[in-house]
């Protein structure tokens, strides 16, 4: 395949540019206009379950709108109902005309319709303790008709059998009169006793100068009146501005919950390629000496990255999509396509500089063919094989059973993919049609500062240089290199040891955002709303469901047992901790503690705490069998390339190194709030396992790139030393260009607002500094020198199988 396309690009390099602009305009043209069918950000979800079926799903499910309809919290500040009383109305009429709508609260009647609910209640205590007393009523009639015997018999002798019915008849109305009140006095004093703790429903909707007002969608998903709603919502704080006073109005709900986290994935992808592209474009100049030539990368990346957001557009039409993915797929798309682009220029580059220098040559068109031809038959391969390893490694998140997870697998597998393809089709077609203009000096060499750079930090095609330099001094000093370079990953890395994972979908929320302000102010002011830190769902009636609560009540930091709800499913009872985390070791451990309680009926615990268990759980049971197909692909394809058992085993424990480091470091600088980070209690889990693929691919990326050229001066049969030094002096420019640019797009993403994102930014722009620096400049040439020849060991049928399916550079 490589013969054939140093062949053909060549030939024809304007039918493959032609044939990249269509589908980058494909790609872009779904992502961005969607074709009628919605674009990407209008498709795309956030999830907040993360594993299907599992205790927390299944309560999730129970809980959700699709059960119990959406809840819309509207939280208003500094005013009252009755201040705003008219305002107040009007909103809840606009609100309740709306389809779906159950119901609307109205703070404004609460106390009232309270004291009439109360007065009903105790009007209900007293009919019935009448009814149930009506012998004793009874009773009481005979013993008046008793005592009144004689004047019973005066009422005859005077006036007849008439008279007497008469008296009696007043003696028993009377009797029974008496005997009612007196039941009924009783019962009001034992009904108003028993009232006397009942919440009042006043104070769970309003707290001094703020008040809540909560519309109850019907069961099933509404987001166009979620959005209805919402509008009624600007609109009432509008109208409540204008008299310019300090009054707020703002509303969260799930829908609105994720809409706020779709949109900020937007503005920070956005953000992320504002800040990022523009420095790695000036690096991208600086190392090649001019625009032109640096251009070719980060075109290169930005058609990937078009093609790959098309190709996500059209996966949301088969299932659902994390939004999450658009981020990190972007990332990781840029960095792969700069990479390989950034290789294959410089080995161009390097190789036209064997042919020719002079931009003016007549037989500069045939010079051109020939190095192309040689860049895609050695970088290309090289990239090839490259990508075939990282995608190998990503698809390692395939065998895990989170959907999320699952997906950024497919995003990434298909952004890398993207990446090696343009890199060595696309790239060698600009250079073609690019000619002479690659080939001459720069204008931007004209300007002197300019000039030193281009001299002091540019792509260089000599063996001796800054990087033989180094590989010497480390090869005078290896075991000090290595143990050294160990102790100091060693300390970045330690921070690992005290890492806290964490899956909490409030955490995605932007910290500036209403929706985060208006869930913090309900949990601390309006408890009675706030999402319990634990949910059960009994299968079972409720009644039955008693001493299983009672139980749970008494365990430490249980603070109350909300009201229990029916379900289709069965009964839903939330429980609240005395807690500022809801997913919090301590609430962690009482999920644990409750879900092995024992009860007469099933029951499934859930929430936010449970949720994260759930996750985190999952993920440990199925990284074995990923992390065992990853290092089995990786060791084979390492091995295959380099005719060695050594070189993979050794590449797979320094690539660890580099993961740890960067997962200790992030965890360090999160922690502490460090360089304007925000300060969080933990990782999020998807993005430690996000890392771990993603960081590992790069890490071997780099690693592919530098046993690559030292595999060549090997097989041209230099010694190991030589071959280490030659092949560090060729590409540790092309690595640490390639780190340089690749950090400067991880930091771009870190000046978002999703602190899940900036997350992962981190973590891998610490991965790639560490590895492009400690590990491949100081201690794989170290490792390399200790090792000699061993370096290229393999057993003998090994070897006779290498030499069959040997993948050449």
């Amino acid at each position: 395949m490589f013969t054939w396309l140093s062949h053909k690009i060549p030939a024809r390099p304007k039918t493959f540019i032609l044939f990249w602009a269509v589908l980058a305009f494909l790609g872009i043209s779904g992502a961005l206009v969607g074709f009628g069918q919605g674009n990407l950000f209008e498709r795309m979800s956030s999830s907040e379950s993360m594993i299907p079926d599992s205790e927390s799903d299944i309560v999730l499910r129970a809980t959700g709108a699709d059960e119990r309809g959406e809840s819309i919290i509207v939280l208003v500040e500094n005013t009252t109902p009755e201040e705003i009383s008219v305002e107040l109305s009007a909103f809840r009429e606009k609100v309740q005309a709306l389809p779906h709508v159950a119901s609307v609260n109205d703070p404004q009647n609460v106390d009232e319709r309270f004291k009439q609910e109360l007065a009903a209640q105790i009007d209900i205590a007293v009919e019935q303790a009448i009814s149930d007393n009506q012998e004793f009523i009874d009773q009481a009639a005979q013993g008046a008709l008793q005592s009144a015997a004689p004047l019973l018999e005066q009422a005859r002798s005077t006036g007849g059998p008439e008279a007497e019915y008469a008296a009696r008849e007043q003696i028993i109305e009377q009797a029974t009169t008496e005997a009612q009140m007196a039941i009924a006095e009783q019962a009001r004093t034992q009904a108003r006793q028993a009232t006397i703790d009942v919440p009042n429903p006043a104070k769970a909707f309003t707290n001094g100068n703020s008040f809540v007002l909560v519309t109850q969608l019907d069961p099933g998903q509404f987001p166009q009146t979620v959005a209805d709603v919402k509008d009624h919502v600007t609109s009432l704080s509008d109208t409540l501005n204008d008299a310019d006073n300090n009054i707020t109005v703002s509303a969260v709900s799930a829908t609105l919950a994720t809409n706020v986290i779709l949109d900020q994935t937007a503005e920070d992808l956005v953000t992320g390629e504002t800040v990022g592209l523009p420095i790695a474009l000036v690096l991208l100049v600086v190392v090649f000496g001019g625009a032109i030539a640096a251009g070719l990368p980060l075109g290169s990346a930005l058609i990937s990255i078009a093609i790959g957001l098309g190709a996500v557009w059209t996966i949301t039409f088969i299932t659902n999509v994390d939004n999450f993915i658009l981020n990190i797929v972007t990332l990781i798309g840029l960095a792969l396509s700069i990479d390989y682009g950034l290789l294959v220029v410089s080995r161009y580059r390097e190789e036209i500089a064997e042919y020719t220098n002079d931009p003016d040559s007549p037989e500069l068109k045939e010079h051109i063919a020939y190095a192309i031809q040689k860049t895609i038959t050695t970088a290309g391969r090289t990239v090839a094989f490259s990508a075939l390893t990282i995608a190998l490694a990503i698809s390692g998140l395939l065998f895990m059973n989170a959907p999320m997870l699952r997906m950024i697998a497919i995003g990434g597998v298909i952004v890398t993919l993207l990446a090696v393809a343009t890199a060595i089709t696309l790239v060698p077609a600009l250079i073609v049609v690019s000619g002479r203009k690659l080939v001459a000096p720069s204008a931007l060499s004209r300007f002197t500062l300019m000039r030193f750079l281009f001299v002091r930090f540019g792509d260089s095609a000599s063996d001796k240089g800054i990087f033989s330099r180094l590989a010497r001094w480390v090869q005078k000093r290896p075991w000090q290199i290595v143990v050294s370079t160990l102790l100091l990953l060693g300390i970045i890395a330690a921070p690992v040891l005290g890492l806290t994972l964490r899956s909490n979908f409030t955490d995605y929320l932007p910290q500036d955002s209403e929706e985060k302000h208006v869930i913090a102010t309900v949990d601390k002011d309006f408890p009675a709303f706030s999402t319990p830190e634990i949910s059960l769902l009994a299968h079972a009636d409720v009644s039955d469901t008693t001493a299983l609560v009672e139980q749970i009540k008494e365990l430490p930091s249980i603070t109350g047992a909300r009201e229990p709800v029916a379900t289709d499913n069965g009964v839903v009872i939330g429980f609240d901790v005395d807690t500022d985390d809801a997913v919090s070791k301590e609430v962690t451990d009482l999920v644990s503690e409750i879900r092995g309680l024992d009860a007469s009926f099933s029951f499934d615990v859930g929430g936010p705490a449970a949720l994260q268990m759930d996750f985190a759980s999952s993920i440990a049971s199925d990284t074995p069998i990923a992390l065992g197909i990853v290092i089995a692909s990786v060791v084979v394809l390492l091995f295959f390339m380099t005719g060695s058992i050594i070189a993979p085993l050794t590449a797979l424990v320094i690539n660890s190194l580099s993961l740890l480091a960067g997962l200790g470091g992030a965890a360090f600088l999160f922690n502490h709030g460090l360089f304007g980070l925000p300060q969080t209690s933990g990782i999020e889990t998807f993005v430690v396992a996000t890392a771990i693929a993603f960081g590992f691919g790069l890490a071997m990326d780099y690693e592919v790139f530098l046993l690559a050229r030292i595999k060549e001066y090997w097989d041209l049969g230099e010694s190991n030393d030589m071959a280490v030094e030659h092949g560090l002096q060729r590409s540790g420019r092309i690595i640490t260009s390639a780190a340089a640019i690749i950090i400067a797009v991880f930091i771009g993403f870190v000046f978002g607002e999703l602190v899940a994102i900036k997350q992962i930014g981190v973590v891998l722009a610490i991965i790639v500094v560490v590895d492009a620096t400690i590990v491949r400049m100081l201690l794989v040439p170290a490792m390399m020198t200790i090792l000699g020849k061993w370096n290229w060991w393999a057993p003998r049928p090994l070897r006779k199988l290498y030499k069959r399916f040997a993948i050449h550079h």
